[in-house]
């Protein structure tokens, strides 16, 4: 197959059933399978900026599937089908290839919103904190250099919501824009507090997952996890200011670890306060309508009225 770089290509959301492509993707996903004959298959997910793309390498063997396994971009020929109204891709050759030798500007996902617009926001929302040791503590966030490059250039996913460039960045700026419009109707609510937790609840995704040639979980996001590392993160920065209040650390760190809301979904702790319960539904507003929108524009032009069976939410969805 011939080098990819300046090949024109057909992106994902273009492709039609019948279709032949012969184009680099990014490797999602690959594992080995056998069928119920016992012959070895690859049941892959190849992505670009546009979408993701089931793809099965049916004349597969370990030796093929080791030297795919940990790869991030790949060289894929095959034909395109129609399976229970969905596209896959037959894959006839495949071999990885250096991220260096490909556009990665055609394969990464990226948020459509303005970068620059969304951070210019989430300052503005932390410079209206008016309890001091929050304010300087968001100060202290949003000054570190490493931190506002993850918040501007991290995922909020790998595959289910906000999985892009950027969206960490984009999901946070959603659910505060989401808080301000609750604010109002619950006056009960501590509006600093709660803020705060909505800049803080993800930061630690920025460590979980690497974004530099494919979305991937990092070692410590494997044996940690983004709310540990969230938890940690919030507790380096809180060492730097004196006589930060101990049961204002603590409601921090119980917003941190209680916002996916329920044990099953990795949540240490459910939400005891009133404040982590709104965040938890509120970030589970934002991600499940982002992961819903996402799972229909990832079919492309697909027919039908019905998406395919998605994980996440555990049923087929109503696309028309």
């Amino acid at each position: 197959m011939p080098s990819e770089k300046n090949m024109e290509r057909k992106f994902i959301n273009e492709l039609t059933g019948g279709e032949r492509i012969e184009s680099a993707f990014l490797l999602r996903r690959c594992d080995l399978r056998q069928t119920r004959g016992g012959k070895f298959y690859l049941d892959m997910q190849v992505g670009d900026r546009t979408g993701i793309l089931p793809a099965k390498r049916w004349d597969a063997n370990e030796q093929l599937f080791e030297a795919l396994r940990d790869a991030d971009t790949v060289l894929v020929k095959g034909t395109v089908e129609t399976y229970r109204d969905t596209l896959q891709l037959a894959v006839d050759q495949i071999r990885r290839v250096k991220p260096e030798d490909v556009d990665l500007s055609e394969l990464l996902p990226h948020t459509e919103r303005d970068i620059d617009a969304m951070w210019q926001s989430l300052l503005d929302t932390a410079a209206s904190i008016k309890n001091p040791y929050l304010g300087e503590l968001l100060e202290k966030i949003t000054g570190d250099e490493e931190i506002a490059e993850g918040f501007k250039s991290s995922p909020a996913a790998v595959n289910y919501h906000h999985p892009f460039i950027g969206g960490l960045l984009e999901h946070t700026v959603s659910i505060l824009d989401l808080a301000e419009k609750v604010l109002p109707n619950y006056h009960y609510l501590d509006r600093d507090l709660l803020l705060t937790g909505v800049i803080l609840h993800d930061i630690g995704k920025m460590r979980e997952l690497s974004r530099e040639t494919n979305f991937k979980y990092t070692d410590s996001g494997e044996l940690l996890g983004h709310i540990v590392l969230g938890v940690l993160m919030l507790e380096d920065k809180v060492r730097e200011i004196a006589e930060f209040p101990e049961d204002l650390l603590m409601k921090l760190q119980h917003l941190i670890l209680s916002h996916h809301g329920q044990y099953e979904f990795g949540s240490p702790k459910l939400p005891m306060t009133i404040e982590s319960i709104a965040l938890h539904h509120l970030d589970n507003l934002d991600a499940k309508l982002n992961a819903f929108t996402s799972a229909i524009e990832s079919e492309g032009e697909a027919e039908g009225n019905w998406t395919q069976w998605n994980r996440m939410f555990q049923r087929r969805l109503y696309r028309k």
